[in-house]
């Protein structure tokens, strides 16, 4: 069993920008967990730290909503608070959407909230890092992608 859930999303993620979208995105989410937060990422990246440190403090498993780029610096956020093996899950809302495909995850928020709420399941990923003599510049997964992912 996994939870309790913290629902994070990054309201400038491509899925979430049409209107009328992130009311309904958040009265799903009241619907299967009615007493889990939902907070939006703030615009800096210590805003975004400290959101995620008071998510794990509390106990709570961090839900990422939003697309590959908002993954991405969470992975790396999370990694920077706690490097041995975080635990988070992943509602992919954004423009592409290549790391859910990867994974074959539900691209459908209905089908992909019904999933979380009635059978979660867990797969280990491969992270790599890029760093400097002094500092660490990134994080990635290391997934085979087509389309966006891979033309950057």
């Amino acid at each position: 069993m996994f939870g309790p859930y913290h629902f994070l999303y990054n309201a400038k993620s491509g899925g979430l920008i049409q209107p009328g979208t992130l009311p309904r995105v958040m009265a799903k989410i009241q619907e299967h967990f009615l007493d889990a937060p939902i907070t939006s990422f703030q615009e800096t990246d210590q805003d975004q730290r400290q959101q995620l440190e008071n998510c794990l403090n509390t106990g709570h498993v961090p839900i990422i909503i939003g697309g590959d780029g908002t993954l991405s610096r969470v992975i790396s956020t999370l990694l920077s608070i706690n490097p041995s093996s975080p635990t988070l899950g992943y509602l992919a809302l954004g423009t592409g959407n290549d790391t859910a495909r990867s994974l074959n995850l539900p691209l459908s928020f209905s089908k992909a909230i019904n999933k979380l709420s009635s059978a979660p399941s867990s797969q280990g990923l491969d992270v790599i890092e890029v760093s400097s003599d002094k500092e660490i510049i990134a994080h990635g997964l290391t997934l085979a992608a087509f389309g966006l992912a891979s033309q950057v």
